[in-house]
């Protein structure tokens, strides 16, 4: 069918409607009462992601006598991920600044050195709630990560959880965990080869969405424990964390201006 053409402006005072065919219940909404303001629902809605890399985490800094089970950095730490890096070959690669097959190294999260411990490890991010995100669906939570070692057997597994506190309060409300969830457990994550630096992405599960009155969230990242590579699993020791993501839905273009 060929499309209309129509030269002259068009005000719709109440609303434009595009979609809600059937019973799906999914369209896109221009709301002439409320100044255009523009609202999805059902299947019109769209992904968008929270994207928490290792700065993103409080963590302290290995020193250079190694920080093992124990954490040696301070009883307060004990039990803490670290910022660490690895590095990747950029042989061939068009970053002047480095030497001809030298390597990169990237931020991510890590034990430091030493045997992996016997209890998990954890690190804490602290993000607001993004002004666009729907209080119906869900959060999608993947990790992107890598090994430093090279498994014996494809599909070795390292154990990973993700906690989300859902912060309630606003303004002059007091700020506290309205409520809390959490995905992954032991061997969720599957390791795709033989060879160390394989970049994986992991969905560790779903969690709920924000409510309307929360303000913020506080998340918690646990690695291990888990036993040594000849028992078909990762140990925690080489196991780098470069990225936590967290994808929701958003019904809307963020909060509706007032102006």
């Amino acid at each position: 069918m060929p499309a209309q053409k129509d030269r002259r402006q068009q005000n719709f005072v109440s609303r434009v409607r595009v979609g809600g065919v059937g019973a799906s219940g999914a369209y896109t909404q221009l709301d002439g009462t409320n100044n255009g303001w523009l609202t999805t629902t059902g299947c019109a809605r769209a992904y968008k992601e929270i994207y928490l890399g290792p700065v993103a985490f409080n963590v302290q800094t290995a020193n250079a006598s190694g920080v093992g089970a124990s954490g040696v950095l301070g009883a307060c730490n004990s039990g803490s991920l670290f910022s660490s890096c690895v590095t990747f070959d950029i042989t061939g690669s068009a970053f002047t600044i480095f030497a001809a097959g030298s390597d990169m190294g990237v931020p991510a999260l890590n034990m430091g050195v030493g045997a992996s411990p016997a209890s998990p490890l954890t690190a804490i991010a602290f993000f607001p709630k993004p002004l666009d995100v729907d209080t119906t669906g869900s959060l999608t939570a993947y990790i992107e990560w890598t090994s430093g070692q090279t498994p014996t057997t494809t599909g070795s597994k390292i154990a990973f959880q993700v906690a989300l506190g859902y912060l309630g309060g606003f303004a002059t409300t007091p700020c506290a965990v309205r409520t809390a969830a959490s995905v992954g457990g032991v061997g969720v994550a599957s390791y795709n080869g033989t060879a160390c630096g394989l970049f994986q992405s992991t969905c560790v599960g779903k969690l709920p969405s924000f409510s309307a009155s929360d303000s913020a969230g506080i998340l918690a990242l646990q690695i291990g424990a888990s036993a040594g590579a000849d028992s078909g699993k990762l140990p925690t020791a080489c196991t780098f964390v470069l990225n936590v993501r967290l994808r929701y839905l958003s019904n809307a273009r963020g909060v509706q201006s007032t102006e």
